[in-house]
């Protein structure tokens, strides 16, 4: 079927995934609603990423295969958008997939609100298969949803998201090709701060892989993950803003949280003496701000660890370490 103007581009960067993508797209071109264009983006694969998608480009006249040098999931993107032609935009990682009513649930969300970005807080996982039984639809202010974003209440990323393609070119929003960790909060925090309104329903139409041994972000990386998304913190409070106060203190949380990520990152690479002085830096930071975070708007939880950071934060980042995901 030949789509002239789709109403939803779906981009999804590709990267190594051989293992992946096919199912991948197929969950894609099995959507209940069908007016949409998919753009592969191969960002320069090692592996047969970029010959599956160029077979897969020949099934349906709604796929197409793009290949790029390696320039990272940011540049992949950027150069999704750069050549999208739907009235919306979505983001689906190359490992991960989409339930069937994924794009008619975004829409009819979008339909309602009006909403220049529309997402659903929930999401399948590896390890946790269950529906949500009840939904519900929350209609938020751009800034309520950009402290959401970067408090631990809505998961990370550009996917499992809808986006107004004209609301991203009006306010020029592209992803921050300098990193490769904290890009997707940097994109969705711009997103929800220059919007009007944000639309959350609750319903899981997406399917995130935990398990994925040779994601980027699966393993140690102390210059790319943890000092990078350090990097990306900076950038997104120099460009955005003075934040107002509610968004300031979910900003503070993130920088806090993310010097853990990379103490974390440290501890689990096991190069303490390599990195001595960032880890010096971060028990400090640590340290220094967990009792701040007690009044933060964060889970029960969320504090109890805030008060053991304050005691000890390298027991804490032992811990943790062991629990570092992808993505």
């Amino acid at each position: 079927m030949k789509i002239d103007r789709p109403r939803v581009s779906i981009i999804v960067p590709v990267y190594n995934v051989e293992c992946y993508i096919e199912e991948c797209v197929t969950s894609i071109m099995k959507q209940c609603f069908k007016d949409f264009e998919v753009l592969l983006i191969d960002d320069g694969s090692t592996d047969s990423s970029g010959l599956i998608i160029d077979r897969l480009a020949l099934m349906d006249d709604r796929i197409r295969a793009i290949h790029q040098n390696n320039a990272g999931p940011s540049a992949a993107r950027n150069h999704g958008l750069s050549i999208a032609s739907g009235d919306f935009v979505s983001f689906v990682d190359g490992d991960d997939r989409l339930e069937p009513d994924f794009l008619s649930y975004m829409l009819q969300m979008q339909n309602e609100s009006q909403s220049p970005l529309v997402l659903s807080r929930n999401c399948f996982t590896t390890n946790d298969q269950q529906q949500i039984e009840h939904d519900r639809v929350r209609i938020l202010s751009g800034e309520k949803a950009a402290a959401m974003f970067l408090y631990p209440d809505i998961a990370l990323g550009a996917w499992n998201k809808l986006y107004s393609r004209s609301f991203l070119i009006n306010h020029s929003i592209l992803f921050d090709e300098r990193f490769r960790a904290g890009e997707g909060l940097q994109f969705i925090v711009k997103c929800a701060l220059n919007a009007s309104s944000v639309s959350i329903g609750s319903r899981k139409v997406y399917h995130y892989r935990t398990n994925n041994s040779s994601s980027a972000t699966s393993k140690p990386d102390i210059e790319g993950q943890g000092i990078g998304a350090l990097e990306a913190l900076s950038s997104l409070e120099n460009t955005c803003g003075p934040f107002t106060p509610l968004v300031q203190q979910a900003f503070l949380w993130r920088l806090w949280s993310t010097y853990g990520y990379c103490l974390n990152q440290i501890i689990k690479a096991n190069q303490k003496k390599e990195h001595y002085y960032l880890y010096k830096n971060c028990i400090k930071y640590r340290r220094s701000h967990a009792i701040e975070q007690i009044k933060a708007h964060i889970s029960i939880y969320q504090k109890i660890l805030a008060f053991f950071v304050f005691i000890s934060p390298t027991f804490v980042s032992y811990l943790s370490a062991k629990g570092i995901k992808k993505k």
